[in-house]
């Protein structure tokens, strides 16, 4: 081949180049984050420094092939930023300080749901910090040379006080290490997410959230109680049973509020107090009641009845941690709506 139709095809895909790169690069980039479940951010950041270094590396290699010619260092330039782009955004662990908050809920019957992203961030990740509900199943999707550091909560036995729980997340993170914290419901309804990412944050630590699925959720769907209905709760309101200061000083008139649904977490322990200050604030003694003991699991267990019988009932029944007090006119759904989970099932 000629040297100037040598130079002729070098200068055509230089000019192809110069004017389509506007269409190229916004391309690729829209597609490594579709394909990758990043965020423009993310690949944005993840891209610069191999961009530059690719792009400054073109300059030399420009001289040398055509002393200078402004398309052909065009042409090696761009080609080498949408190469850095590509390989920037395949290497998951170019971002070194990162922690996941994933979430997990062993779900209907002893399933599992998982979320895709929180199953490939448990499998790419160097150290797991895990609470005492996770499900059976979902520590075996990390590696075998993953480190497993149990951080579990139980009432009046906690393996980890929450501040050494922080402490110890910003001390893996710094490490430049791959962490999950790997909780069993949702991190930021009662799962010190918030708490645990505002200490990250505050330290310079990069992180992100995996939605999880509620234990209001999960328990809902396994024992035919509804959160929600048209002719029974307007609304639902999620309470704790255990303050951080170790009371039970609740919000009880707006938890006693007709034609609404109450679930209260890790409240237990404070069963007989819940239902009297309930009843005591205005819903009256009738108001049928729930606690479902391990809800979603094959030790799922569930005592139904009225507010002013119902921790008796409980105590009766010996229901322990870790369970949920659902109150309001929806458990009187629960008979009719489990009686067709053997039908469902079947199919």
């Amino acid at each position: 081949m000629s040297e100037t139709k040598r130079k002729l095809g070098f200068i055509n895909i230089a000019h192809f180049t110069d004017h389509y790169v506007l269409l190229i690069f916004p391309t690729v980039v829209i597609g490594m984050q579709a394909e990758l479940n990043r965020s423009y951010a993310e690949l944005i950041a993840l891209s610069t420094a191999c961009f530059v270094a690719f792009g400054l590396f073109s300059l030399p290699a420009g001289w040398i092939g055509d002393h200078w010619n402004r398309r052909n260092m065009m042409a090696i330039f761009f080609f080498g930023c949408a190469g850095s782009l590509v390989a920037a955004a395949m290497a998951p662990n170019l971002i070194m300080l990162a922690i996941a908050l994933a979430d997990v809920t062993p779900l209907f019957w002893g399933g599992s749901v998982l979320a895709a992203r929180a199953a490939r961030r448990i499998a790419e990740a160097d150290v797991i910090v895990y609470d005492n509900l996770v499900g059976d199943g979902i520590l075996e999707l990390a590696r075998p040379t993953t480190r497993l550091i149990y951080a579990g909560k139980q009432a009046g036995r906690h393996a980890l006080p929450q501040a050494e729980i922080n402490r110890l997340l910003v001390e893996l993170g710094s490490e430049g290490l791959d962490v999950v914290r790997l909780k069993g419901g949702d991190p930021f309804i009662f799962g010190r997410g918030g708490e645990e990412m505002q200490e990250l944050v505050a330290q310079g630590i990069a992180c992100e959230v995996v939605p999880g699925v509620t234990a209001a959720a999960g328990m809902s769907a396994a024992t035919g109680i509804p959160l929600t209905h048209r002719d029974h709760a307007q609304n639902v309101v999620l309470a704790t049973g255990h303050l951080k200061d170790g009371t039970v000083s609740l919000d009880w008139e707006c938890l006693a509020r007709p034609r609404q649904t109450i679930v209260i977490y890790m409240g237990l322990g404070a069963l007989e107090i819940i239902c009297r200050e309930l009843i005591a604030h205005g819903l009256p003694a009738a108001t049928p009641g729930a606690v479902v003991h391990a809800a979603t699991t094959p030790e799922q267990r569930i005592v139904t009845g009225p507010l002013d019988t119902l921790a008796e009932r409980v105590r009766a029944a010996g229901l322990g941690t870790p369970s949920l007090i659902v109150i309001g006119t929806v458990v009187d759904l629960h008979p009719l709506l489990m009686r067709e989970a053997p039908l469902v099932e079947s199919l």
